[in-house]
């Protein structure tokens, strides 16, 4: 009776980079994702795959933004629609994605599929970019690895890194043959092959194949379904595999992916020994609000909700900290508010309209617009921050201000003096908020403390010791390594 090789199972949880952070949140807050929340959108799917999608590499969603795609112009009519054989990949939607490449760098945006793919704009893709440098360095086994993907288009990125770095590699997806699948598998378990990487679609080879030629492999997004990452997982621990094992769970750190792991273990039955105790198989509100929410701040949400005695766990004061810096954000929103009630067209809107002075019915008023708004009714509810009637967000606040200008826009046609005004102040608004917004995401309670224990970046040189507790944390200069590496 053969038996198999020894086996390591590590969930590797990977910090988002900056800038995926503040695409997250500014997916997070959009005006389609706040409608799922609400329930005015019944379809969710679309805004999750957004998510997890980012969780892999920012221009995976840059891609669903129309303006860049207007701002492109001609070359965007050139680009074909490619067919998709993950199943998550059937939906083209892109919900709160307007704006978001505006986060990218300028470096990133152009060249289509010719352009580099920066690994280090991403945690995930950065640790696989490491971990695929150290494990063909001189003296390291010469190991090969498998990398799992539910996407397509991650795979695609994924195979440019390969061809960047000259690693060589085969790809299998749903248009892939039978015959072809077999021998692309005889290739990659060849010893004497110079493949050293074997991209697989989780939906389309998920089951039944052994790649014992590999002796890593990478799970690089979780699916919803924990028996779709088992299947995945097993491709190289099988018979006639003679290394030892390695598998790695990627999971960006307080994401939805976390989410989704969580879910994988309620359904494996460890539902004990996490926090929330819902149903198996249904979302419940909370739950569906828990997956729109990004938690900064810990090495990992799972870790800590599954309580472990060993290590210090960091409580989820998320919301806590939202409340003591809320009067911050309401501080500057009111300074903005204050700056557009100084403008010679806000006379108009400093108080509550009568239509009747602008030839206009209060009966046809009241037909078209539902909510009145007024800058100075906004102004009221900014200075009572500590009532029911406040803001609870700054998106609430830009909401209302924007609501001015909709409702005007509803009654009066463009070229009228009124609605000429409400264009006016609405382009200077949008203009001053997108400037505004990066700075209230980056905003801080005032008594939050920064941890300064924290071992000093190191700058590639791979002979500095780290300590245990600190090998999921990235220096501050980071995205340097790859340049000093390459």
């Amino acid at each position: 009776m053969t038996t198999l090789s020894c086996r390591l199972v590590q969930v590797v949880c990977c910090n988002l980079t900056e800038i995926q952070q503040n695409m997250y949140q500014h997916l997070c807050t959009s005006k389609d994702m706040q409608h799922v929340l609400e329930g005015k959108q019944v379809n969710c799917l679309g805004s999750i795959q957004m998510l997890m999608k980012l969780c892999n590499h920012p221009s995976l969603v840059v891609d669903g933004d129309s303006s860049r795609n207007n701002n492109i112009g001609g070359r965007s009519g050139r680009n074909k629609k490619k067919v998709c054989y993950a199943e998550e990949e059937k939906s083209s939607a892109a919900p709160g994605a307007n704006g978001i490449a505006k986060f990218m760098p300028y470096e990133a945006m152009g060249g289509g599929r010719n352009a580099p793919v920066m690994p280090e704009l991403s945690g995930k893709m950065f640790v696989l970019w490491r971990l695929m440098r150290e494990m063909r360095k001189p003296g390291n086994g010469g190991d090969k690895i498998v990398i799992v993907s539910n996407y397509t288009q991650t795979l695609d990125l994924i195979g440019r890194m390969c061809r960047e770095n000259s690693w060589g590699f085969c790809r299998l997806d749903g248009s892939i043959s039978m015959k072809k699948r077999q021998k692309m598998c005889d290739e990659f378990n060849d010893p004497s092959s110079s493949l050293i990487a074997f991209l697989l679609s989780s939906k389309a080879g998920g089951c039944g194949l052994n790649l014992i030629g590999g002796n890593r492999l990478v799970l690089f997004d979780p699916d919803w379904n924990p028996a779709v990452d088992k299947q995945a997982a097993a491709r190289c621990w099988r018979d006639g595999q003679k290394k030892r094992c390695f598998t790695y769970r990627f999971m960006a750190t307080g994401t939805v992916e976390e989410k989704i792991f969580q879910r994988q273990l309620s359904k494996e039955g460890l539902q004990s020994v996490v926090d929330d105790k819902e149903q198996v198989n249904a979302l419940s509100t909370k739950d569906l609000r828990n997956l729109f929410k990004l938690r900064t701040g810990t090495p990992s949400d799972t870790h800590d909700k599954l309580k472990c005695e060993r290590c210090k766990i960091i409580v989820d004061d998320a919301d806590a900290q939202a409340a003591k810096v809320l009067p911050k954000k309401l501080t500057a929103c009111r300074e903005l508010l204050e700056q557009l009630m100084k403008l010679e067209d806000s006379r108009h809107f400093l108080k509550q309209m009568n239509p009747v002075d602008h030839d206009v019915s209060k009966e046809d008023y009241e037909k078209k617009v539902k909510q009145p708004m007024d800058f100075g009714t906004v102004l009221k509810r900014l200075e009572n921050d500590n009532s029911s009637n406040g803001y609870v967000s700054p998106a609430a606040f830009s909401k209302d201000v924007n609501r001015v200008f909709s409702n005007v826009l509803k009654v009066w046609d463009s070229g009228q003096d009124l609605a000429a005004a409400a264009g006016r102040l609405q382009l200077w608004w949008i203009q001053q908020w997108t400037e505004l917004v990066p700075k209230l995401m980056s905003m801080r309670a005032d008594d939050e403390q920064v941890d300064t224990c924290k071992p000093a970046a190191i700058n590639g040189d791979d002979d500095v010791q780290i300590p245990a507790g600190y090998l999921n944390e990235r220096g501050g200069d980071y995205q340097e390594q790859i340049r000093n590496a390459r």
